[in-house]
C-alpha cells in the first residue's frame, strides 16, 4: 500500500512545513482557551494513532474526556514532536504492510464516522484533520510574528 502510506508522509510533509518554524519557547503559546503550540502538535500525533488503532484494529477509544484531560497536560515541544513522529512513523510503516483491497473493507465505527465508512474514510478524516491544525498552527506562527513557510512547498 505504498500509495496511502506515501499520503501520510504528504500529510506530514505539509504539517512540518507549518511547525519547522516553532522553537521550543513557542511551546507554551496559546490564544485564551485553546491548547498550547506543543498541545496541539501532541494531539494530532495522537489523533493519527487514534485513527489507526480504531481504523485499522478496531480499537476505537472513545473516553474523549480522558484524552482531553491528557492532551491539557503541560508538554514541551521536543516531547511532542517526538510523540508525532512516533505514531506519524508508525502509522506509515503500517500502511506499507496493508494490501490495497483492504482500504475497501467496511468498518465498525462507534458514531465517529459516516456508517459507510472504510479505511479510505479513515485515512480522509486524519488528513482532514490534520490541515484543521495545522490551519490553527498557521495562526499562532502569525500571532507570533512569524511568516508560516507555505504548506505546500517542497
Amino acid at each position: 500500500m505504498r500509495a496511502q502510506a506515501d499520503r501520510m508522509r504528504q500529510d506530514r510533509h505539509f504539517l512540518q512545513n507549518i511547525i519547522k518554524d516553532f522553537k521550543e519557547e513557542h511551546a507554551n503559546f496559546r490564544v485564551d482557551g485553546m491548547w498550547t503550540v506543543a498541545q496541539q502538535i501532541r494531539h494530532i500525533g495522537r489523533v493519527v494513532w487514534w485513527f489507526w488503532k480504531g481504523g485499522f484494529e478496531g480499537e476505537w477509544d472513545m473516553d474523549f474526556a480522558k484524552e482531553e484531560a491528557e492532551i491539557s497536560k503541560p508538554v514541551t515541544l521536543a516531547a511532542a514532536l517526538q510523540e508525532l513522529d512516533k505514531n506519524y512513523n508508525g502509522f506509515i510503516e503500517f500502511l506499507e504492510g496493508v494490501p490495497e483491497a483492504e482500504l475497501d473493507r467496511k468498518l465498525k465505527v462507534p458514531g465517529v464516522l459516516p456508517q459507510d465508512a472504510n479505511h479510505w474514510t479513515v485515512l480522509n478524516a486524519i488528513t482532514d484533520h490534520t490541515a484543521h491544525h495545522r490551519g490553527a498552527l498557521a495562526v499562532y506562527l502569525r500571532l507570533l510574528g512569524i511568516k508560516p513557510t507555505m504548506v505546500y512547498a517542497d
